[in-house]
C-alpha cells in the first residue's frame, strides 16, 4: 500500500475488516459516494501502484484528468475509513455504548427504556470489582446524564 493516509489505514485492516468496510460503504449509513467505493475497490485490489491518471480514468471514465478531484476523493475515502474504525471501536466499548444510549433515550424522552438501563447500570456498578479511572469516568458520565435528565424533568 502507498504510504498515504488511506493506504496506511487500509493496510491496517484485517481481511475481515476490509470486507466489513466494503459492506459499511454499501450500507447507506454513510455517504453514498459511489466513486469512493470504486476507489476503495481499486486500493483493496492493490491496483493503486498504477499512475494517478489510470486510477482516475478507472473511476471517472473518459473525463479529463483532474488531480484535485482525485485528491478530494482520497480525502473522502479516508474520512469514511476513519468513521468505520470509530464504529468498530464503539461496538467493543459496552460501557460507552450504554452511556450514550442512556443519554440519547433521555433526550428523546423514552423514560421506560432509560429507567431500565439506569437500574441495570446501578446494579452493575455495585458489583464492579475493579475501581480504576475508567470505572469512575463512566460512573461520572452516567450520573451526569441522569442528573441532566432529572433537572430537565423538573423544569
Amino acid at each position: 500500500m502507498d504510504n498515504n493516509k488511506i493506504g496506511q489505514i487500509i493496510s491496517s485492516f484485517s481481511p475481515r475488516e476490509r470486507q466489513q468496510f466494503e459492506e459499511f460503504l454499501d450500507s447507506g449509513l454513510v455517504s453514498q459516494n459511489s466513486n469512493a467505493k470504486k476507489l476503495f475497490r481499486i486500493l483493496k485490489a492493490e491496483k493503486h501502484s498504477q499512475e494517478k491518471e489510470i486510477i482516475f480514468s478507472e473511476i471517472f471514465g473518459k473525463v479529463a484528468f483532474d488531480d484535485k478531484k482525485l485528491r478530494y476523493l482520497y480525502t473522502d475515502l479516508t474520512a469514511l475509513a476513519e468513521e468505520f474504525i470509530s464504529v468498530l471501536v464503539f461496538l467493543k466499548e459496552n460501557k460507552l455504548k450504554q452511556n450514550i444510549l442512556a443519554r440519547e433515550l433521555s433526550e428523546r424522552n423514552c423514560e421506560k427504556s432509560y429507567n431500565t438501563i439506569y437500574r441495570h447500570h446501578r446494579e452493575e456498578k455495585e458489583n464492579e470489582g475493579i475501581r480504576d479511572a475508567e470505572f469512575y469516568y463512566f460512573r461520572y458520565y452516567f450520573e451526569h446524564t441522569h442528573l441532566s435528565l432529572e433537572i430537565a424533568r423538573q423544569k
